[in-house]
């Protein structure tokens, strides 16, 4: 794969090819050792339901002209019985290679669909002319390492070059969402796709997030990382790809140590049982 900015890639065809991600990339930060488990494919990827769910997620926020094409209903068949087989193997014989999900998850995607169509802020961000699911293809130029991200929206204009995340998420609520930020290293993935996007386009982007809760009231809610955030997020992943590099030189993949160590609870929950 060369470098660049690939628009027409399919999901399947970018998960296949070379490159070192964020989403792989962050198990550097349990330990290297965590880091050689998952490229050695002994950490699983998350269930396929989970997968098909945010798949069909993303085409109806970012390209909900291609959702009703490529995104279809199971039936309700037991497999387990002689009939629930038969219907079930007349629906794969029919799905050509579609997005799978169920009928609750179907309901569940459309009214998230529309709770951001009724928020002004990410209405406007949707409609905001851009391409959708850009593949990006670049060496780390400090340490050589091939890297690659998926960027769901990039707004390439002049005036205001800005990447647009969309997540699903149980609470969307700022503080909730401040922490999955750093829990799920959020930050490591808005560095790394922006220094990319600026790497490949000569531009400086800004990062926006599109946030949907998945129950009830379906809060949607729009951010922008903060500068303190991004550049820890930078200096983060630009760590344990410097890390990486050593153990791919040296085969030596550090585990965590195997010293006792002192264990409080977390600063924030401290604070919270002294209050």
């Amino acid at each position: 794969m060369e470098t660049g900015i690939y628009y027409d890639l399919a999901f399947r065809e970018y998960a296949k090819a070379p490159g070192m991600n964020c989403s792989t990339l962050k198990f550097a930060a349990r330990s290297m050792l965590h880091l050689k488990a998952k490229l050695d494919g002994l950490i699983p990827d998350a269930a396929s339901a989970a997968l098909s769910f945010g798949t069909a997620f993303h085409t109806q926020i970012l390209e909900p002209e291609k959702f009703g094409a490529s995104v279809v209903v199971s039936p309700d068949a037991d497999k387990r019985t002689k009939a629930g087989k038969a219907l079930w193997t007349a629906f794969e014989a029919t799905a050509n290679g579609r997005t799978v999900i169920k009928q609750q998850d179907m309901t569940t995607l459309l009214t998230i669909a529309k709770h951001v169509a009724e928020h002004k802020r990410a209405a406007a961000l949707m409609a905001r002319e851009g391409k959708c699911e850009a593949s990006l293809f670049w060496e780390d130029k400090e340490t050589g390492i091939f890297c690659k991200a998926r960027a769901d929206k990039v707004c390439d204009s002049e005036e205001w070059p800005v990447a647009i995340d969309v997540k699903t998420a149980q609470d969307a609520t700022r503080e909730e969402f401040r922490r999955a930020m750093h829990n799920y290293k959020y930050h490591w993935q808005a560095a790394m796709t922006t220094d990319a996007l600026a790497a490949l386009t000569g531009k400086s982007f800004e990062w926006l997030w599109l946030v949907c809760e998945k129950t009830p009231p379906f809060l949607v809610a729009t951010y922008e990382i903060g500068g303190r955030s991004l550049e820890q997020g930078r200096a983060e992943y630009k760590a344990a790809l410097r890390d990486y590099a050593k153990c791919k030189q040296t085969g030596v993949w550090p585990a965590p140590g195997s010293d006792i160590e002192p264990l409080d609870l977390p600063e924030y929950a401290l604070k919270e049982v002294v209050a």
